[in-house]
């Protein structure tokens, strides 16, 4: 394992415009050969049972992880989905400046376009929004079980095996059949998804 005793990560991974904040961290960790996501936080400071709580519970510690991952920490804070209102039972969080309730945002599986990952390897953040099954990328409808007939386990963000893998048995992702989103059905599809993108002025156009 490559360790950093209190400096940033030895491999920093450059980011995507569009990648959420549990690729970023996974890739980070697959790259720096940490067998689990987990300790990439640990590193920060940040407790979290599951990885995939760290979006939603760790914003005190984001200069601590943007330090660590050597990046921006405006870009680290904008990946870090916190309550803005509770409402009754309805938790709302900040989702790119866009207010979503939090049932909306998938953070335990990991979502996955195959034509996508194999374009470039990394988790596209619209692919977490519950709501829209499908990747406005590829146009293709999301995965989020190992395709694997021997295998099918949901992918999730634990073990470090790169993206592009199932954590469990190593298939190729990118080897997932495609099925494809109707023509017809694809200009108001994407019209959708762009109202939560990570982008500001694809979020104004739509």
């Amino acid at each position: 394992m490559i360790e950093s005793s209190g400096r940033g990560l030895r491999l920093s991974v450059s980011p995507y415009p569009d990648e959420s904040l549990l690729s970023l961290v996974a890739r980070s960790a697959f790259a720096n050969v940490f067998p689990r996501t987990t300790r990439i936080l640990e590193l920060a400071g940040i407790v979290a049972a599951k990885a995939a709580f760290a979006p939603f519970t760790a914003s005190a510690k984001a200069d601590a992880l943007s330090f660590l991952l050597s990046k921006d920490v405006i870009y680290v804070q904008a990946r870090m989905h916190e309550p803005v209102i509770t409402s009754g039972a309805e938790e709302l969080v900040n989702w790119f400046d866009t207010v979503l309730p939090r049932r909306f945002i998938e953070s335990a599986h990991r979502r996955f376009s195959a034509g996508a990952i194999q374009a470039a390897p990394y988790q596209r953040a619209r692919w977490m929004i519950r709501p829209l099954p499908y990747c406005s990328e590829t146009m293709e409808y999301l995965h989020q079980k190992c395709p694997r007939t021997d295998c099918g386990k949901d992918l999730g963000w634990t073990i470090a095996s790169g993206i592009e893998k199932c954590e469990h048995c190593g298939f190729d992702l990118c080897q997932t059949t495609r099925v494809f989103v109707p023509e017809e059905l694809r200009p108001n599809l994407k019209l959708a998804a762009d109202l939560v993108s990570t982008s500001v002025q694809e979020r104004s156009v739509a």
